[in-house]
This record gives structure tokens, sequence and C-alpha cells, in this order.
């Protein structure tokens, strides 16, 4: 899928989106064009209703543009086929949400394994979640169900669900939003160890300027146009 180094991982260009909210429309991407590199650690800040989440809805196939394009790799997913967005969300991008979004029934290693399972990876399922949940420091707790765990527990869980296919990408909405303040820097801690271990790139979009620390980029998104694109304290 991706035929040099050189060339983005995700590209988006010329993106916009709109909605219609009662009388008013409004803008949510205005003209968005952004190149994201593998590997990279992206940030992207800005106020609410600044069009952060529904950029990641374009990235991550949840929804698509008025006009543009975006890809991943030399694929335009614009184009693409309800059934093979579908596939592609599945196979491609893993997803970190602010509320865990666990199954309340199944336990953490039943958890995570169900991101396999979607995406049709059923090969040594298990001894790769196995050692996601031993990486995150939760090898005691395979048998536990989120009722029994903390919120980081249970972020922690998600974040190897989401690990656990091998993605091109983590797409992660407000990851820390639920998290105390200690709990969210060990989260982001780990993400970084995560992102760098697993060489999978992470697209971030969060009001926790904490995350500048281990970001590679910070974008700064106001009324749907990145109005800065800057190297984070990680950069490299």
């Amino acid at each position: 899928m991706i035929k040099s180094k050189n060339q983005p991982l995700i590209k988006l260009v010329d993106v916009y989106k709109k909605y219609k909210m009662g009388n008013e429309i409004v803008k949510a991407l205005d003209g968005i064009n952004l190149n994201i590199y593998s590997g990279e650690f992206i940030l992207i800040l800005g106020p609410s209703g600044s069009g952060k989440t529904t950029l990641l809805n374009q990235i991550g196939g949840i929804d698509k543009p008025d006009k543009g394009s975006v890809y991943i790799g030399d694929t335009d997913i614009v184009k693409l086929s309800d059934k093979e967005l579908t596939k592609y969300r599945a196979k491609t991008i893993g997803w970190v949400f602010q509320f865990f979004n666990l199954i309340p029934s199944l336990t953490a290693i039943e958890n995570v394994m169900l991101g396999l399972e979607l995406s049709g990876q059923t090969k040594e399922m298990k001894k790769r979640a196995e050692r996601l949940l031993k990486d995150v420091g939760l090898e005691d707790k395979l048998n536990y169900f989120p009722a029994q765990l903390s919120g980081g527990q249970q972020q922690r869980i998600a974040l190897c669900r989401a690990l656990v296919k091998k993605p091109l990408a983590i797409i992660a909405d407000e990851p820390t939003g639920n998290l105390d303040h200690r709990t969210s820097m060990e989260m982001i801690k780990l993400m970084k160890e995560l992102n760098e271990k697993e060489h999978v790139t992470f697209v971030v979009v969060s009001h926790d300027e904490s995350l500048k620390q281990v970001a590679d980029r910070v974008l700064h998104l106001v009324n749907g146009k990145i109005v800065a694109d800057q190297q984070g304290k990680h950069s490299k």
C-alpha cells in the first residue's frame, strides 16, 4: 500500500465537510490539507466545535467529506464502497475513545481478542493479546471484567484492543478525557512507548496539552482550518 517511506501514510487533500444545524450551515472542515507520515505521533488541539472529531472520522473512514480526497498510501478511501470501507476500518485503523467502549460481559483478554476477530485475523490471536496486555502491565488482569478494573486499566485494555490487529494507524479521540491527572500522564507515556515499540502511527485529538511532550507534531484546528502545524517536544 505504501510505495515509499517518503510517501505520506495519510494524506488529506482539500477536504471540506459541512453540517446543517437548524437553519445554520456549519463548516466542520474548511479546506484541510494534511500529510501524516508512518510512525508519527500527531496531536490535534482545538476548542470544542473546531472540527477535531470530524477530522478523525474522515481519516478513520467513518464519514466521507463533501469535497476532497483522503488517501491512505495510494488509496483514496473516499472512493471506496461501503463494503470496502468496512473492511478498511476493520483491518487498517485502530480506535481508542474517551469512554473505553469495552464490552462488560467480556474479560480483559476477550475484549482485546475481539479486535482480531472483527478484522478476521485469528491466527495466534490469544498469544498476541496476552503479550500486549503484559506490555501495558495487565498480565495479572487477563480474566478480569471491565467493572472490576479502574478507568486507567480499562483504557489500557482499549489501547491493546486497537493495537492487536497491527493497524497502520491508531486514532484516539480524547483518550485521557475520562482519567485523572496521574492516570492521564501514565497513559500518555504508555501511548508513546507503544508508538515507538509497535512502530504504529498515532493521531490523537485532545484538550490535554500534556500530550505535547510526546508528540512529534502538534496541529491547531480552529473553525475547521489548520491554523498551525508545529513541531512537538518529541519531534525527531
